[in-house]
């Protein structure tokens, strides 16, 4: 179980199935609070070594605000694995805009991404890796909006999988896991 924190008052629970409880006393330092919360809790595997962005299949979650001038809290949390010398980025969008994205590399083949793993020595392939990322959103809309996650490699001879790691031995070492995706309307 892990405890998100604002400034040292309780703000989310996560239990160990990934589901997250917001606590209904949270304030945000403008005065805020949070209207209301949607999550999506992914508990199967998922691969690919698609090198285009690709939908990760039971990463998506649907938010309607009730007020157009409100903000979109987002979390991500995943647990991934890879094949060795992955190298995999990832993209978080809103219907089918890109909310949050780098432009911090410019060279041809560089990748400007939301966010960026993968691993590289020889056990990587044996282990679930866990990865964190969160959002304030501005989306202006109070219509029906679509929160998603997608994922490509650098190479198609390299897969990332996400709540299990590359190699699937029968060990005790092989451990599954699971990823959510939670949003907030927040004012």
């Amino acid at each position: 179980m892990a405890t998100f924190k604002i400034n040292g008052k309780n703000f989310a629970t996560q239990d160990g199935t990934g589901a997250a409880t917001i606590h209904s006393d949270v304030v945000f330092p403008s005065g805020g609070h949070v209207v209301q919360t949607k999550s999506t809790t992914k508990v199967d595997a998922w691969s690919s070594n698609s090198t285009s962005y690709t939908d990760v299949t039971g990463m998506s979650v649907d938010i309607t605000p009730t007020n157009a001038s409100n903000k979109i809290f987002v979390m991500i949390h995943l647990n991934y694995g890879g094949s060795l010398n992955l190298y995999a980025n990832a993209k978080v969008l809103r219907d089918s805009s890109v909310i949050d994205i780098s432009t911090a590399v410019s060279l041809g083949n560089q990748i400007n991404a939301t966010f960026a793993f993968g691993g590289d020595n020889d056990n990587f392939q044996y282990k679930l890796n866990s990865f964190a990322y969160s959002f304030l959103d501005s989306p202006s809309s109070a219509a029906a909006l679509t929160y998603k996650l997608q994922l490509a490699t650098n190479d198609s001879s390299r897969y990332v999988y996400v709540n299990r790691p590359s190699n699937n031995d029968n060990g005790s070492y092989i451990s599954g896991g699971t990823s959510s995706i939670t949003v907030m309307e927040v004012t």
